[in-house]
């Protein structure tokens, strides 16, 4: 787990605005220089946090103040991220307050060099002891015959997320975690379905181009959608996330109008912008995508937006252009538009009417096919059915030469005949 961000103090010291700020991506050896790497790669660390730069400045003798910012250069926003380092390296009369450290730069090496050293780097088991120790104590879970971990159980830790969703119910039963497996599954098909239509008609390939508007990065950030992580998984390719400078100009005007859309504004610019035409005169954001859409879709954009008069426009205008939106928390891909599969239908016929004509001419002429369909056989009448007819009465007529058998004469029993001479004396 990341250490949190330090608080920021109420009461600073005297001459506190001139002290040098340091941030964790000056010495990050993950980084380049223009992401804000300021020390040569072979003295830098991998993936620095404020919280070990103060543990290690606070040794050097040099004061120190931790405070939460976020480095303009960071992409990430999350609270890993955060933090900045204040320290004192001169004193009110501008002598340096420590020898050893005159400039910026020998204060970053130090503290490149001091990090790896630290417990939380040589030691990581024993900060992972530490803090299960301050969780409490718990039952470890036993492993079945194959020496794996329950998938079920993994599966309930997975799914106590929708908790806020459906109620505090506890862990779901086996059977609904079952239901949402399966949903995912056939969502995951539905997407690639959708996608291969567009691949085979209109010619639609990874990396996709995502472009994100304004409506939709308000709408994630509302049911708390990750951007970066979720829309990729769900296109289950290589995804590029861009916007245009009209869509970010156009949120930052709202967010000044309205307080609530700053966040907005902060998820919109942190994805890379895409060259509309427009840098130096913005114009709406709908007009700009529609602008880049025209009527064919020729940078092949998958339009992530909320937006419905945008949405009908793509649906009337525009073939070839998928449309993402958020039903819900879930990214949804729309259904391919009525006019893209006519256009699609028509685009399968390989061949004109005149192409297949001389086709079967040549056909004809050199091979000898006949291209009229054979006769169909006439129907005969069948015969009636036999157990719906009626048994004809007449009588065959029996041969004169063969001799006629006699038919045997039944005796009624003793029985039947008691009761018969009963009953006509009864009368």
């Amino acid at each position: 787990m990341a250490a949190a961000a330090p608080r920021p103090m109420t009461k600073y010291p005297d001459g506190f605005d001139k002290w040098v700020c340091l941030y964790p991506a000056y010495i990050n050896k993950d980084k380049s220089r223009a992401e804000g790497r300021r020390i040569p790669k072979d003295k830098a660390v991998s993936a620095p946090t404020c919280k070990e730069m103060l543990d290690v400045l606070s040794t050097s003798g040099l004061q120190v103040l931790g405070e939460r910012k976020i480095y303009c250069r960071e992409k990430s926003k999350e609270p890993p991220y955060w933090g900045r380092v204040r320290v004192q390296l001169k004193n009110q009369v501008g002598e340096s307050v420590n020898p050893k450290f005159s400039t910026r730069d020998d204060v970053l090496v130090f503290t490149a060099e001091k990090i790896p050293q630290l417990k939380t780097r040589t030691n990581p088991k024993h900060n992972q002891d530490q803090q299960q120790g301050k969780q409490g104590k718990g039952k470890k879970k036993k492993p079945n015959s194959k020496g794996q971990l329950y998938n079920i159980e993994w599966w309930k830790k997975k799914m106590l997320t929708y908790q806020a969703r459906y109620g505090s119910r506890g862990a779901p039963s086996r059977t609904v975690v079952r239901s949402w497996i399966t949903m995912k599954i056939k969502r995951y098909k539905k997407a690639q379905r959708i996608l291969g239509f567009f691949q085979n008609n209109f010619d639609l390939r990874p990396p996709y181009s995502v472009l994100l508007d304004g409506t939709f990065c308000r709408a994630s950030l509302e049911v708390k959608v990750k951007i970066k992580e979720q829309i990729p998984k769900y296109l289950g390719a290589q995804t590029k996330l861009v916007t245009t400078q009209c869509i970010i100009l156009e949120v930052e005007k709202l967010s000044k109008m309205r307080a609530n859309l700053y966040g907005t504004w902060m998820v919109v610019k942190q994805f890379p912008v895409h060259k509309c035409g427009h840098e130096g005169d913005a114009i709406p954001a709908s007009s700009c995508i529609k602008s880049l859409l025209q009527e064919k879709n020729p940078a092949k954009y998958i339009i992530a937006t909320q937006d419905d008069d945008l949405r009908q426009h793509i649906h009337h205008s525009v073939t070839g252009a998928p449309i993402l939106y958020l039903y819900h928390s879930a990214p949804t891909l729309e259904k391919p538009t009525d006019k893209c599969l006519k256009l699609a239908s028509e685009s399968n016929k390989l061949l004109t009417d005149h192409e297949e004509k001389t086709l079967k001419s040549l056909k004809r002429k050199y091979i000898g096919e006949d291209d009229q369909p054979p006769p169909k056989k006439k129907k005969k009448p069948k015969n009636p059915n036999p157990l719906s007819c009626k048994k004809s009465k007449k009588t065959k007529p029996q041969p004169q030469n063969e001799e006629v058998k006699r038919k045997r004469k039944r005796h009624k029993k003793k029985k039947q005949l008691d009761e018969e001479a009963s009953t006509s004396s009864g009368k």
